[in-house]
């Protein structure tokens, strides 16, 4: 039957789209297919504006998730920032965790030192984004 994902993406498609059927020379439908795989179109994007231009219509703007607002009070901003805050020290603890991880021998290796690199930033920019909202604000 397939995945969810599939399963999920063919219910959003048939919710949003209709199937058109067209039948055509098998040459032209060939060479349809191949120009479009080499110019990296769908030919679904092709015939689309092909009938737009035959109904002499616009193409809608792309549809896309609208951006997410930013939190509206001082507090939710205080609580979203100390949420990414948590999440930052979990990555650089894990970071920490790989470093102290790399055998003695590697530990002149640059793995060793990128690792040592973004432990130390993670730090730094975890102390700077504590400033901008004292725990005592929260």
């Amino acid at each position: 039957m397939g995945t969810a994902a599939t399963r999920a993406k063919q219910k959003w498609n048939e919710g949003h789209y209709t199937v058109v059927r067209a039948a055509m020379d098998p040459e032209l439908a060939a060479g349809l297919k191949k120009r479009c795989k080499d110019e990296g179109v769908s030919v679904a994007s092709v015939i689309t504006g092909l009938v737009m231009g035959h109904l002499g219509t616009e193409a809608p703007p792309p549809k896309g998730k609208p951006p997410k607002k930013a939190p509206g009070s001082r507090g939710q901003r205080n609580r979203e920032l100390w949420r990414h805050i948590v999440a930052i020290e979990e990555i650089c603890g894990s970071e920490e965790e790989y470093m102290c991880n790399i055998p003695e021998n590697l530990q002149g290796s640059i793995r060793y030192e990128n690792a040592e690199n973004s432990v130390e930033r993670m730090l730094s920019a975890i102390e700077e984004l504590k400033e901008a909202y004292p725990e005592g604000g929260r």
